[in-house]
């Protein structure tokens, strides 16, 4: 990367940022509260781990008496350090209180998960949808839930799924300015299938290929657009095989709105991405679209490759996932041609490349958009709408307990000491220079010998604590 090009993109980036602190949330503002709810969990690691293990039980929990006990269970500890934490658990323990206590506890949750997930039901969603238009933004609405376990689980998620597209395609208030149709939905294949592994690969690319293109029959039908997450590791080359096989029938192949993730943190993606590439060039030969992500299951893929003793897929440090980001964003806007790269991130330092680099290639806005998640970085959306770029939130819609394991990665993302957001929003960081630095200014291979020796080392000595 030439020094012109990185003094532009740290500009940008710093001009994106000073215009997004302007637009910062009101702590008496609805969000604005969960905001200070959670940034006083960050100085306390007990607190945080707390918070987010009642976070995850709270659904299953049935009566006052449960949420109480789960509750005394999870902050026992931490009330021996605070007075206030201490008091609330003193009350709960008073059958007079504890509804009170309970009630209250079930409202500071309710508010947390209604910042990061739309409603329990389509139908429920389509007031926030609307009202991301009004502030000129986009969305991909996301069906909340893991892998279908049974038959009867995959049937139900291909109904709402259908559902979701016939609900979305009757409704043309949420219909953006600039679209041809409301219905932008993004699909989980391992929901489909109850049985997609890769012991069973052939029936899982069959099966899988007939659901997908049922789906994507209704999306063209709605002029719609569709993607298909990317899901763990194990999953990849499944999911890549079944969008092939679908794209490349008669009725989708001179389609251009149907779409994959790609995940920046696993090592093999840019061999994926140029197999797809040379897929499109010399077989499909009609764009699709792809949305770069960093990837949200690095915990998982990194505890379950030392558990097993597998090579660990993913790269170990972030700055090589942040580095291994700006190298394939710089890939796919070289490829407009055959690609519509949609840049998901909230770290502005990624965005600011990848706009940068865009604008070196002589592209416009609308050759490329940007995806967040929806609940989070609200300041630094608005600033990027304003300047013209189009900003497409990734939107989850579905019943708490099936979305508590999304809900609490997007709580550790929005709180992790080294997220990008973390560290704007919460620790107020002054040297922007050093905010927006370059990912990696050493050679990629020689810190991957390094940090594959440093894996080996936690793996040969069973010691998680790096994870």
């Amino acid at each position: 990367m030439s020094k012109e090009l990185e003094i532009k993109i740290i500009a940008l980036g710093k001009a994106i940022l000073e215009g997004s602190k302007k637009r910062e949330l009101h702590i008496l503002s609805p969000l604005g509260f969960v905001d200070k709810l959670l940034e006083s969990s960050l100085n306390n690691a007990e607190l945080k781990i707390a918070l987010f293990r009642f976070v995850d039980v709270m659904p299953s929990l049935k009566n006052s008496k449960e949420i109480v006990s789960h509750l005394e269970e999870y902050f026992l500890e931490i009330a021996k350090k605070s007075n206030i934490i201490k008091l609330i658990i003193k009350l709960s323990k008073l059958p007079i209180l504890r509804e009170i206590v309970s009630t209250l506890a079930k409202t500071q949750i309710n508010s947390i998960s209604k910042k990061f997930i739309l409603g329990e039901s389509p139908t429920e969603a389509l007031y926030k949808l609307a009202k991301l238009k009004t502030k000129n933004r986009k969305y991909t609405v996301d069906l909340l839930g893991e892998a279908a376990l049974s038959g009867a689980e995959s049937e139900e998620y291909f109904f709402r799924y259908k559902e979701l597209i016939k609900i979305l395609s009757a409704n043309s208030q949420i219909k953006g300015d600039n679209e041809d149709s409301p219905v932008n939905i993004s699909i989980k294949l391992s929901s489909l299938y109850e049985s997609t592994n890769p012991l069973n690969f052939e029936q899982s690319v069959l099966k899988l290929s007939e659901k997908l293109s049922s789906l994507f029959r209704l999306v063209k039908e709605s002029k719609g657009t569709a993607f298909v997450d990317m899901e763990d590791s194990s999953l990849v080359d499944i999911t890549l095989a079944v969008v092939k096989n679908v794209l490349t029938k008669e009725e989708f192949s001179n389609y251009k709105k149907f779409g994959i993730v790609l995940q920046a943190y696993l090592k093999r993606t840019e061999k994926d991405l140029d197999n797809i590439l040379d897929w499109i060039k010399n077989e499909r030969k009609t764009q699709i679209q792809i949305r770069l992500v960093k990837g949200a299951y690095w915990d998982t893929e990194f505890m379950s490759s030392i558990s097993n003793g597998w090579d660990c897929p993913v790269f170990i440090e972030k700055t090589h996932s942040d580095f291994n980001y700006e190298k394939l964003s710089y890939k796919l806007l070289n490829n407009t041609k055959y690609v519509y790269p949609a840049f998901a991130s909230h770290n502005i330092r990624s965005l600011s490349n990848a706009i940068c680099i865009a604008s070196e290639l002589k592209l416009e806005k609308h050759d490329f958009e940007i995806q967040t998640l929806y609940g989070m970085g609200e300041e630094f959306k608005d600033e990027l709408v304003a300047r013209g770029f189009s900003v497409r939130e990734y939107a989850p819609v579905g019943k708490m307990l099936p979305g508590m394991a999304y809900l609490v990665r997007r709580l550790l993302e929005n709180t992790a000491n080294e997220g990008f957001l973390r560290r704007v929003s919460f620790d107020k960081i002054s040297d922007l220079d050093e905010l927006l630095k370059a990912p990696s200014i050493y050679n990629l291979a020689h810190d991957l010998e390094s940090n594959n020796k440093e894996f080996n080392l936690v793996k040969n000595n069973g010691n998680n604590d790096n994870s």
